[in-house]
């Protein structure tokens, strides 16, 4: 993904403003986040004043690191994914020093602001893909200037993480809908991709099962899709008297019904 929009910055000099703009935006963003991932983070006690997700998920770390296991010790609402990924940035870290209260909440926040600061690559992705760059710029700008993503984005919890997922599957749904159906090649891998995506969403918070019928609508073949399915509509010129659907003139509007 990344290199396809490199190299359409290469031959459309004039895409480079938005896109360099952009990745100023995200790198003060980063830099605000990783300020901000250290504030109250010294004792899970204070942590739980705040945020009662936060402090069960630093409990269930810290149970973890203390048994040398990845078994949560007790009932968690949401998927183990957003917690082992966690654990396994403190792996590397416990070799050096003790594993702290703070480390611990740092590392959870730390997976939220990495998956935020991927929702918004994703998002711009998704924005050049559906519509233009300039459009892509401003979306994904508007995301980021968000107070309530950056407060996510520095918060222990899987919301951010099971977004990213969420994004990338539909990044694969919009590739998928927009193959010509006679160049299928690589349409199987691609599906399998975007089940993993869901898979992954699913086990961070349970809403991948979302991904799993719209991926099905984007990989029917054109003469099956019929009307435009919930969350995604898609509309295609006809093609003559069969009204065969032509792929390349796909349109994908995301979620709306």
């Amino acid at each position: 993904m990344r290199a396809a929009v490199w190299r359409a910055c290469r031959s459309h000099p004039a895409q480079r403003v938005p896109l360099i703009a952009l990745l100023a935006l995200t790198a003060v963003f980063a830099a605000l986040g990783l300020r901000l991932i250290y504030v109250g983070a010294a004792d899970l006690g204070i942590v739980g004043l705040f945020s009662t997700d936060e402090k069960l998920a630093g409990q269930l770390i810290r149970t973890m690191v203390r048994d040398d296991n990845l078994g949560l010790s007790h009932f968690f609402s949401y998927g183990p994914i957003d917690l082992y990924a966690a654990r396994a940035l403190l792996l590397p870290y416990g070799l050096f020093r003790p594993v702290s209260d703070e480390a611990i909440v740092v590392a959870l926040r730390l997976v939220s602001l990495a998956s935020g600061i991927g929702c918004l690559f994703v998002t711009y992705i998704l924005g050049r893909r559906i519509w233009d760059v300039w459009s892509a710029a401003i979306g994904t700008a508007i995301v980021l200037a968000s107070a309530t993503f950056l407060a996510w984005s520095t918060t222990a919890h899987p919301d951010m993480q099971q977004l990213l997922w969420l994004l990338l599957g539909l990044w694969v749904a919009t590739s998928l809908a927009g193959r010509s159906s006679t160049h299928q090649a690589g349409t199987t891998t691609l599906a399998a991709i975007g089940a993993v995506y869901a898979g992954l969403a699913f086990a961070t918070k349970y809403a991948g099962e979302l991904l799993l019928p719209m991926l099905w609508v984007s990989v029917a073949p054109a003469n099956s899709l019929g009307r435009s399915a919930p969350g995604l509509a898609l509309s295609a010129r006809s093609t003559g008297a069969g009204h065969r659907s032509d792929y390349r003139g796909l349109s994908c509007r995301l979620l709306r019904g």
